[in-house]
Order: C-alpha cells, then sequence, then structure tokens
C-alpha cells in the first residue's frame, strides 16, 4: 500500500499536504451541497404540509370566533333577561316588605268556574290578570297581596314589550296564585285542555327550581327546556325567589322565552358547503335545536363529551371537525359541524404552486453559491499550503527543547488554528508542571489548617465533656445533700424516741415530722425518676386530641380565675391533659411560694397557629443573669440549699421536658421587686403527632 501510494504521489511533504487539503475540502463540499439540496426539497415539502396545516387550523379558528361571537350574543341577550327578573325581584320584596309605601289599589275581581279555579278577565291581553289554582282558597290575606301585586304590571309589560324574545312575565304566590302578563284567558286554556286547575302551579318545575331548598344562592335560575302549561308551545323559564324582611317565601318572580325565539338564528345559519350545520345542546347533551342538513348525522355524533368540554374542536370521521362554544347563562353549547377538506382545498392548492416555485428558485441560488465555494476553497487551500511548513518547523524545534529539559520556552503562534492550539497545548504543559507543585504546597497548607481545626473541635469537645462532668457531679452533691439532710433529721428524731427523750405525749408530733420528712425524701426520688424518663425519651405521654374550648373549659374549672382571649376556640391540639395540669400546678405552686400575699394569675391567648399558657406572680422577682439558669437541674434563684422556702430544683426541669415533649416551648420574664411571668406556647395543629401515630 505505502509504495502505491509513493508511486503516484510525489514525495514532497507540501505537494502532498496541498493535494490532500484540496481532497477534503472539495468532496465533503460536494457531499454535502448534494445533501443541502436534497435538504431544501424535503424542507419544501414539509413547509408545504405544515402551511396546509396552518391554514386549516386558521380557518377553524375564524369559525370558532364566529361560532364563540353568536354564543356571546346569545348569552348577553339571556343576561338581560336575567337583568329584568333581578329588578322585578327586587320590586317585589320592597313591595310586600314596606306596604305602608304602596297604597292599596282596587281589588281583584275574580270569576270562579265550574272546575274551582279562579281567573280575572280583564278583556285585552294588554294588562296583566290574575288567577289561582282550583285547590285554593281565597283568603283575604291572599286577595290582598294579589291586589297589591298590581304595581308590579308596568314593570312586566315594560319588559314584554321591549324585548321580542320575552313571552311573558309573571309572580306566583305560595298558594299557587299569580299575576301575569301578557294576560291569559285562563278558561280557554282549560276548555282546551292545556291548563290542569287541579295541578297546583306551585308543583311545576318552573317554580320549584327558583325555591331556598332547590336554589340556596337565592339567584336566578334557568329552567331545560320544557311544554308549557299553556298554549305557548315550549319554553324556557329563568326564574328567582322573592324573600321578605324575615327571609320567608313570598313568591317567585318569573320570565318565560318561546324556545323559536332562541333557536331562530341558530337554524337561520348559512354555510358554503353542504355537508355543514348548527345545532344547539343543553348540558346534558340532549340537541334542543339542529339544521335540517345536520338531522342524518346525528345518530353518527356523540354531543355528551362537547357539553361537558364546550369551547373545543373535535376531529370526527370522514373528515369533519366539531366546533362547539360554550353558553353560561344556561349551560347550553352552541356547535358547528364543518368538513374541514372543503374549506381549505383551494387555499392549499395556491400555496402548494407558490412553495413549488419559491424552490426551484431557492435550488438554482443553491447551486450558484456552490460554486463560488468550491473556488473560495481554492484560494484558501493553496494559502494554507504556502504557511503551513513554518509552524512544523516551530513545533520540532519546540519539541527538541522540551527533550533537552528547557520547560520555559514558549512556541509562538503562526496563526493557523490546528497548529495554535498545539502550541498553545505545548505552552500550558510547561505552566502546568509548574501549577502542579504550587497546587502541592497548598494542599500542604490546607491540610495543616484542617488538622489544626480539627483538633480545635476535639479541645471544644472535651471542654463540653469536663463541663457536662461538673454538672453531674454538681447534680449528685445537691442530691446527696438533699438526702442527707431530712434523713439525717429523721434518724436524730427516731433514736430521740427510743432513747426517751420525747414524752410520749409528744411522739405523735415528731411521727408526723419523721413522715414528713420521708414524703419530701419520697418526692424528690419521684422527681429525678420522672426528670430521667423524659430526659430518655422512655416516658410517653397520653395524648389526647381536644379543642381550644374544651381546653379553657376545663382549666376554669381547676382554676376560676383563669384569663382568656382567644382568636379561635373551636382550633384542635394534641396534649396530655394530666402532664399539662401538673406543669401548671408546678408553676402555680412556685409562684405561691416567693408571692403567697398576692395569688398567681393565669392568663390563656391564641394565635392562628399557636396557644399560650402564662402563669404570672408579683413575687420579688428573679435577677436576670440568672433566668438563662432556671431550667436546668438543681438550680435555685436563691442559690441556698437549705433556703426556707422548700424544693428541691427540680420542677421547672421537669415542666421544660413536659413543654418540651408537646412540640412547645416555655419562655421566662422577670424583673426584680415586679414579679415573674412563665409563659407556654403550644402548637395548634402538630403534624409530626401524627406521622408518629399518636392519637
Amino acid at each position: 500500500m505505502q509504495r502505491w501510494f509513493n508511486r503516484f504521489f510525489p514525495s514532497s511533504l507540501s505537494i502532498r499536504i496541498l493535494l490532500t487539503l484540496l481532497f477534503v475540502a472539495l468532496v465533503p463540499l460536494l457531499f454535502f451541497g448534494s445533501l443541502a439540496t436534497q435538504f431544501v426539497k424535503d424542507t419544501l415539502n414539509d413547509t408545504a404540509e405544515h402551511t396546509g396545516e396552518m391554514i386549516s387550523a386558521n380557518v377553524i379558528a375564524l369559525y370558532q370566533t364566529n361560532l364563540q361571537t353568536q354564543a356571546n350574543l346569545i348569552n348577553q341577550e339571556l343576561k338581560s333577561i336575567e337583568q329584568r327578573v333581578k329588578t322585578a325581584k327586587g320590586f317585589a320584596e320592597q313591595l310586600y316588605r314596606e306596604p305602608h309605601a304602596f297604597p292599596m289599589l282596587k281589588p281583584v275581581e275574580f270569576t270562579r268556574e265550574e272546575q274551582g279555579y279562579y281567573w280575572e278577565d280583564v278583556g285585552t291581553t294588554n294588562r296583566s290578570n290574575t288567577g289561582a289554582s282550583g285547590i285554593v282558597p281565597l283568603t283575604p290575606d291572599l286577595l290582598e297581596r294579589l291586589s297589591r301585586s298590581q304595581y308590579l304590571e308596568p314593570f312586566f309589560q315594560q319588559s314584554v314589550e321591549s324585548n321580542r324574545n320575552i313571552a311573558a312575565m309573571y309572580f306566583i304566590l305560595p298558594e299557587s296564585a299569580w299575576r301575569i302578563f301578557p294576560a291569559i284567558h285562563l278558561k280557554k286554556e282549560v276548555e282546551n285542555e292545556f291548563f290542569n286547575p287541579s295541578i297546583p302551579v306551585t308543583s311545576y318545575s318552573f317554580y320549584t327550581q327558583a325555591l331556598p331548598d332547590h336554589n340556596p344562592s337565592k339567584t336566578i335560575v334557568w329552567s331545560d327546556p320544557y311544554q308549557d302549561i299553556t298554549h305557548r308551545s315550549s319554553m324556557l323559564t329563568a326564574s328567582s325567589p322573592v324573600m321578605g324582611k324575615q327571609e320567608e317565601l313570598l313568591g317567585i318572580v318569573a320570565v318565560d322565552i318561546t324556545i323559536d325565539s332562541i333557536v331562530q338564528n341558530i337554524l337561520d345559519t348559512k354555510f358554503n358547503h353542504d355537508s355543514s350545520f348548527a345545532f344547539l345542546i343543553n348540558q346534558s347533551g340532549d340537541v334542543i335545536a339542529i339544521q335540517e342538513e345536520g338531522k342524518e348525522s346525528m345518530s353518527q355524533i356523540s354531543f355528551t363529551p362537547m357539553a361537558e368540554h364546550a369551547n373545543t374542536s373535535v376531529q370526527l370521521p370522514e373528515g369533519r371537525v366539531l366546533l362547539s362554544a360554550h353558553i353560561p347563562a344556561t349551560n347550553w353549547c352552541l356547535g358547528y359541524v364543518i368538513p374541514q377538506g372543503a374549506m381549505v382545498s383551494p387555499l392549499m392548492d395556491q400555496a402548494h404552486q407558490e412553495i413549488r416555485e419559491s424552490g426551484k428558485a431557492i435550488v438554482s441560488q443553491l447551486s450558484f453559491a456552490i460554486g463560488l465555494l468550491m473556488l473560495f476553497c481554492f484560494g484558501i487551500t493553496f494559502a494554507m499550503w504556502k504557511g503551513v511548513t513554518t509552524p512544523l518547523n516551530r513545533l520540532l524545534t519546540g519539541i527538541h527543547n522540551v527533550r533537552a529539559g528547557n520547560f520555559k520556552g514558549e512556541i509562538p503562534k503562526s496563526g493557523i488554528s490546528e497548529f495554535d492550539q498545539l502550541s498553545t497545548s505545548f505552552n500550558d504543559m510547561s505552566k502546568a508542571l509548574e501549577q502542579s507543585q504550587n497546587e502541592l504546597l497548598l494542599l500542604n497548607n490546607q491540610l495543616e489548617a484542617a488538622i489544626a481545626e480539627r483538633t480545635e473541635e476535639l479541645v471544644q469537645r472535651n471542654r463540653q465533656l469536663k463541663e457536662i462532668e461538673e454538672s453531674r457531679s454538681a447534680l449528685f452533691s445537691n442530691i446527696s445533700h438533699d438526702l442527707k439532710t431530712p434523713l439525717t433529721i429523721i434518724t436524730g428524731y427516731i433514736e430521740a424516741i427510743k432513747d426517751g427523750l420525747i414524752a410520749e405525749d409528744q411522739q405523735e408530733i415528731y411521727l408526723e415530722k419523721i413522715q414528713h420528712r420521708i414524703s419530701s425524701v419520697n418526692r424528690l426520688v419521684h422527681d429525678l425518676y420522672e426528670l430521667s424518663l423524659l430526659e430518655t425519651k422512655t416516658k410517653s405521654l397520653d395524648y389526647s386530641r381536644v379543642s381550644v374550648e374544651t381546653l379553657v373549659n376545663s382549666l376554669r374549672s381547676r382554676w376560676p380565675s383563669l384569663q382568656s382571649r382567644l382568636e379561635q376556640t373551636h382550633s384542635l391540639l394534641d396534649v396530655d391533659l394530666h402532664q399539662l395540669y401538673r406543669v401548671i400546678d408546678n408553676l402555680f405552686e412556685n409562684a405561691q411560694k416567693y408571692a403567697s400575699d398576692h395569688p398567681p394569675v393565669l392568663k390563656l391567648e391564641s394565635s392562628s397557629h399557636d396557644l399560650y399558657i402564662t402563669v404570672q406572680d408579683q413575687g420579688p422577682g428573679i435577677p436576670e443573669e440568672q433566668l438563662p439558669f432556671l431550667f436546668e437541674r438543681s438550680y435555685r434563684a436563691d442559690k441556698a440549699r437549705n433556703s426556707k422556702i422548700p424544693g428541691n430544683g427540680l420542677g421547672l426541669a421537669i415542666v421544660k421536658e413536659i413543654v418540651q415533649a408537646h412540640r412547645g416551648e416555655i419562655n421566662v420574664r422577670s424583673r426584680l421587686h415586679e414579679g415573674t411571668s412563665f409563659t407556654i406556647r403550644l402548637p395548634l395543629v402538630i403534624e409530626e403527632y401524627k406521622k408518629e401515630g399518636v392519637s
């Protein structure tokens, strides 16, 4: 292979480099040029496809916008009707809540028919009239309220005549009596078997839907389409309850709208394609109205998902798209079904033609650019050939210097990136050797510093262990003293009784003293045992979840003078009531020891997250420098083990452990000659208890 290569290629290194550079430059250029041309063609094809998708999406978006506009117009119309109902509701409530402001009008003149119902024949439909079902007794109170409802007629009339969609507006009393505009000829409605006088009007859905039982917010509600109880065919009703001063039901006001008036605009919608159609469904997916073109497709389309997720588009079989828009007032859904292909086909053909023409122009320009680039490569290759030998010689000189042990010399840059990289790498290698030595020295210094720091930590730990040992020795010394003193006294009393130094009539007194001393020793031992269990976490508290209100009542039963100021009494906390009583008893006992003339005060306060319990006395106070040590074992602020005030210095240590076991904290504030207060903070919600399984 080497002989074949040497036979056909010159031996000069520079010529070989020149030929190699030309080969390396031109072959990839031609290869990538062909790839670029193919890439442009593929990109144009993808662009054409993507453009079609964008056109389709934009056309669908236009239809969706138009659909949403129609839905908004319907919703605005329904909202304007809701405003009419709201105004009528307010007027009716004022009318019956403030009857003195509205003088009585002429009484209602009812006609009673054979079937037992009553109605008012006003002789025209340009007025309102009243009526009552056959089961209603006409009491004076009912007639008076029906008469007063005449004040509603002007507003009813103005509302119906100003809005062509409103078929009727009426007020129904709970006794199944009503006033309606325009007036209805009830006798004809009964004779034509539209109206059934034996059924209370208040039993129909357009009345019951507005009642507070079904409408707790007492707002305006819309009914589903239904067959009216008069000749007016399919209806849609907006109704709202009328409430009295005591929130008693006075009746309902309502507006009837014929379904045809709402859906006519939908049925009149025109499309450019025969297979397109519009429709209207309710929130259950039932069809309210649909154009003739879509009736054959109804069985092939499921409207329920669209009713649940309005304002969406759904792809249907056969290349059709289903668009929908929500009508918030009634939770209806307005929709279009449109053939997607027929919409965008002309636009797609035009877009594809323009893309093909653009593709031809791009390929021609790319071919021209590749030719220019080839000429440029010839020039660059020749320039590289002229300058390649100089950096090679410089690199060889540098290598010889390194072999000779000279690491200080640097190879200058030649302007060719490859050789510059070799020069930089060579120079960096020399610098790296020097830097490695410096880093080694720095690591040694850091190691010495770390050893010194660790030594300081060990000294600190030894100091802490010494302090713990001193604290333990002090504790044993204090305990020994607290045990030795009463035991010595007990021994003395017993020996005195045995030696007959105490008269028989005095022995009972000394036996009580002995019993008192033994009790104090038992309390000391018990407190030490309790403190040991709490500190080692071997004593588990009996938590129970109680409300703040229950806790306050329980504390007040033990301490009637309790003062409380609470933000939330229904908040809960997990607490061992027995241990909490023990904490408060201990604080009370301490306060009474040092301030026997003034009873201590117990306060209870709360925030949004914590409960605060404070025990405050008016004793002599504690010096500020002693406050940090109060909760240490066997520490007493009087600094005397033989103080006249009894105690062993373990009470506050036990208090602190119990409070911390409740995930709380205890703080103390004191001023000399003014008194001392201890404040306990307990969290109202303690998630950690749940994780640990505390009941």
